[in-house]
């Protein structure tokens, strides 16, 4: 059997894809300042499940408020997003898409003058532009885990059909393969 493009995608029983054209996570600063789902992220991802991706996923969303990287970030880091991740994988959902979050942590590249939080990374770093960083401890390590788990099922309970880790780009993920 040869599949195309426009075939139907089956992720597992019961989690069918309606074709094979999905929408990449693209970095819009669309939501609130606090993390909570903004009425134009909302549209925006909802106009691209009417026009006919078989799966939308959201914009990288921080699963710790240590871990934002910028202003307008999706959050689902606190259960006080439930309503607004919710509201959109039900959006989406209408759409006919499959919906889907993409998860991370911005590590040393997280923002402390966005989240309020020195960020933290494997080793202590300083960029070019003097942004410093802390080395993390065994207790931020074994936190941020469980932070990425806790946002997974968030996802999961607010109606989303998959997760993604995002681990490139110099993120938190990425930082532990790096020198």
């Amino acid at each position: 059997m040869t599949s195309s493009l426009l075939s139907p995608l089956v992720l597992r029983p019961g989690i069918v894809s309606r074709n094979r054209i999905w929408l990449a996570p693209l970095t819009n600063r669309q939501s609130h300042l606090d993390g909570t789902l903004g009425d134009a992220e909302l549209r925006f991802l909802g106009m691209r499940a009417d026009g006919g991706f078989g799966l939308v996923e959201t914009c990288a969303a921080h699963v710790s408020q240590d871990g934002k990287t910028w202003e307008g970030e999706l959050g689902v880091h606190d259960d006080a997003m439930l309503d607004g991740l919710s509201r959109l994988a039900a959006r989406i959902h209408q759409g006919g898409a499959l919906a889907s979050v993409q998860l991370f942590h911005g590590g040393l590249r997280a923002s402390q003058a966005v989240s309020g939080i020195i960020p933290w990374s494997p080793s202590p770093h300083t960029d070019e532009k003097g942004n410093a960083s802390r080395e993390g401890t065994e207790e931020d390590i074994a936190r941020v885990i469980a932070d990425f788990a806790r946002a997974a099922e968030r996802c999961a309970r607010a109606g989303f059909d998959s997760v993604e880790l995002h681990g490139a780009h110099g993120y938190l993920l990425s930082q532990f393969l790096s020198t």
